[in-house]
């Protein structure tokens, strides 16, 4: 239980991070401790970067550092939409239909 308090510790104990955490490691069959010695090891790498501190960003990375290229774009286009005025259906359609056709479509109409 220590490793999970220095986890949460490390995180400043916000919701978001520790549940990112927890998708990693459970992903990933990753250790509270390994998790953490990961954590740290990447945290010193990121130090100086201003978006929301070290935990936020340092989660986030880890959650999707094994993703494909054309994932993190999607990913990163997605954060710049409202939510609520966010068609999931016509999203997922044109996925869909990208995949299908074998195609990726980088600037779609």
């Amino acid at each position: 239980m220590i490793a999970a308090g220095a986890v949460a510790d490390a995180l400043a104990c916000l919701p978001l991070a520790l549940a990112q955490a927890a998708h990693h490691m459970k992903r990933n069959y990753t250790s509270l401790s390994k998790y953490l010695e990961t954590y740290t090891t990447h945290t010193n790498k990121l130090m100086g970067v201003p978006a929301y501190g070290p935990s936020i960003t340092e989660t986030f990375s880890l959650a999707t550092s094994d993703l494909s290229a054309d994932a993190t774009g999607l990913l990163q286009a997605l954060a710049f939409l409202d939510t609520d005025g966010l068609d999931e259906s016509s999203l997922l359609s044109e996925i869909t239909t990208n995949d299908t056709a074998g195609t990726s479509d980088s600037n779609p109409q």
